[in-house]
């Protein structure tokens, strides 16, 4: 309408008649039946709508059909333009394309392992698609394998399903509310709950928050009940996430052994926190430690190192003790919710917010 003016036409809707939304590279999938329907459900006399496709190269428009051109989605739209008497309108589906020469989709045409895994690590779909091998990788957590048929022929080969196995990594925290854990993979700490040591003085340790990890980062997990926890860090890639600039923390190769400078988590007569570890024992392969300066040893370190003193920091923190429904408060003893910067008692403990 031009200058302003109401427009006064007659509101339309676009209904759908059924019709297919998936197919193969190659074929053609029909329009399907539209009604351009007004506000009573009526149908609009010579309603006359124009297709489009949001990505001509999964696929295109053609003569009363959706040409499927690649594999992809794409989402096709149905516009009726509107006329002196009605107003304009649109509705839209998506169509899925599959091309059945791409390795994977199935038994016939499976991928071999090297290529199933090269899928994963490229972050691509890999629900449902199949692989050809016997070298099943152990302990290889982004994907779990099922074998599903013997390959005739080819004694100690067959197809095996590729299913994805989920989007996080997890790992249990006791009651005591400390873990060490090193990362499988990288990840997103979404929940918080996470830390880096920086620093270590002869009587404590001071932590940082982490966002993010690479693989194969040992970090210091908290949880802010009083009771076993299952903490969640989710999938990543490398470009997402950022290493830390200082950690103290290490991961063992399984050679490390104790010693004036090596300490490992745990609970025991001072509490939770850091105890040094005798000479000689080992720390077993894939568990984190922590590994003080030679100097801060020789300075007379205790052999026991608190966890930041009496003061833990993080906001992350104080947000996850509230999604966890544990009661939060602030100084004046007043329930918080909504934490901002500040002072906070969570389970006894005090939470600095900064």
């Amino acid at each position: 309408m031009e200058g302003g003016e109401e427009d006064t036409r007659t509101a339309t809707t676009i209904e759908f008649g059924d019709h297919a939304t998936e197919g193969n590279v190659g074929d053609e999938l029909p329009f399907p039946t539209v009604i351009v329907n007004d506000p009573t459900g009526a149908p609009v006399s010579d309603a006359f709508v124009v297709w489009e496709s949001n990505d001509s190269d999964v696929a295109t428009i053609g003569d009363g059909v959706i040409i499927l051109q690649k594999a992809g989605t794409a989402k096709i739209t149905a516009t009726f333009e509107g006329d002196n008497n009605y107003k304009p309108s649109s509705k839209s589906f998506t169509v899925i394309v599959t091309d059945p020469n791409q390795p994977g989709i199935s038994q016939d045409n499976p991928y071999t392992v090297a290529q199933a895994r090269a899928a994963i690590d490229a972050g691509t779909g890999v629900t449902g698609v199949y692989a050809m091998g016997y070298a099943v990788p152990l302990g290889y957590t982004y994907i779990k394998w099922k074998y599903t048929e013997k390959v005739t022929g080819n004694v100690g080969l067959g197809n095996i399903q590729v299913v994805e196995s989920g989007t996080e990594e997890k790992t249990i925290i006791t009651a005591a509310r400390w873990a060490t854990y090193v990362t499988k993979h990288p990840v997103q700490f979404t929940y918080g709950g996470a830390y880096v040591v920086t620093e270590a003085t002869t009587t404590k340790v001071t932590l940082q928050e982490v966002e993010s990890a690479p693989a194969g980062t040992p970090v210091l997990l908290s949880s802010s009940i009083d009771e076993e926890y299952e903490f969640s860090a989710r999938y990543s890639t490398d470009a997402d996430v950022t290493a830390p600039e200082v950690n103290l923390l290490k991961a063992s190769n399984g050679n490390v052994k104790g010693g004036a400078t090596i300490y490992a988590l745990a609970n025991q007569q001072s509490g939770v926190g850091f105890y040094n570890v005798e000479e000689g024992v080992i720390i077993p392969a894939g568990k984190a430690y922590l590994e003080i300066a030679a100097e801060t040893a020789e300075a007379g370190a205790r052999p026991f190192l608190a966890i930041g003193g009496e003061e833990a920091t993080g906001i992350n923190a104080v947000e996850q003790a509230v999604k966890q429904g544990v009661q939060v408060f602030d100084l004046q003893g007043r329930r918080v919710s909504q934490p901002t910067k500040g002072l906070y008692i969570v389970n006894g403990q005090k939470v600095v917010v900064k």
